[in-house]
């Protein structure tokens, strides 16, 4: 199983962010890929990055505001003609992003469907064979796996099938409700995809205080976390997955959630969890 890392969001690359993510052996990087002049400026800052993938996801930010399939056929086709224009070799595109949670796409998986059918027959009108990622859901809740199944059925094309996987207030080895096991909900997820190949593009944890209810709190160690994204990448292994996608690159400034699943701290200190991954990937390689 290759490890990829989600990192950029849409920004220009620091290279001495990418030094870091090179050093712990990621195979590939999760990258938020812009529309028009951004995209070409974004695929040129990765070219000189060789032995690093690019996972590109399309659509993160229009799915959030609900914008119609269209739009995603366009990005698609903006993405990819950057692409080719730069040479960016060992592209992957990803096509949406937790639309079962998303404003609109939420309640409409089919439509969900449309957009992906639209963006990804663009993507191939200009390259041929490219490997697409989507299905993207939140979660292999029943939420998310109802959503994909929905969407799978309203003829999702033949693409790599793409899920997160978070649990941030259990220990890795919880099932989500309604299942028995972890193996259950990956099982129900292999029966929706059909023999198409699994990608988990997030997981992680983070270090934040989480609200329990009825006063009880709950906040992870530095340790607890890198021991958890070990365990869970271990188990996605186990279960066939060919790619697991850790989130995030770097912590924020706030002591929020968002800010705090970083692999480096703001500083560019290293957390455990990045020694922990070092040992992991550099494992799994030797």
């Amino acid at each position: 199983m290759r490890v990829f890392l989600n990192s950029g969001g849409g920004q220009p690359y620091d290279p001495v962010v990418m030094g870091r993510i090179i050093s712990v052996g990621f195979a590939g990087v999760r990258q938020g890929i812009p529309a028009g002049h951004r995209a070409l400026l974004l695929c040129d800052d990765l070219v000189q990055y060789t032995g690093v993938r690019p996972l590109l996801l399309l659509g993160s930010e229009i799915m959030a505001m609900g914008e119609p399939p269209p739009s995603f056929e366009a990005l698609g086709r903006s993405a990819a003609r950057a692409v080719q224009i730069t040479g960016l070799e060992g592209v992957t595109f990803e096509i949406g992003n937790e639309p079962d949670i998303a404003t609109r796409y939420r309640y409409e998986p089919a439509l969900f469907t449309e957009a992906v059918v639209r963006a990804a027959h663009a993507i191939w009108d200009v390259l041929p064979g490219a490997r697409v990622v989507s299905g993207g859901v939140s979660n292999t809740n029943r939420r998310g796996l109802d959503y994909l199944r929905a969407a799978v059925r309203a003829g999702l094309p033949h693409v790599v099938i793409g899920f997160h996987s978070y649990r941030t207030h259990t220990t890795p080895d919880t099932p989500h409700d309604g299942f028995a096991c972890r193996q259950d909900e990956m099982a129900e997820l292999r029966r929706i995809a059909a023999g198409r190949p699994l990608w988990n593009t997030e997981t992680g944890w983070h270090t934040a205080e989480q609200r329990l209810g009825w006063g009880r709190t709950l906040r992870w160690t530095d340790q607890q976390v890198a021991d958890f994204v070990v365990q869970e990448l271990a188990f996605l292994e186990s279960e066939g997955v060919a790619v697991a996608t850790v989130y995030q690159v770097t912590d924020g400034p706030t002591d929020t959630p968002f800010d705090r699943f970083g692999v480096w701290r703001v500083d560019g200190g290293e957390k455990p969890l990045a020694r922990a991954l070092r040992t992991f990937i550099q494992g799994e390689s030797s």
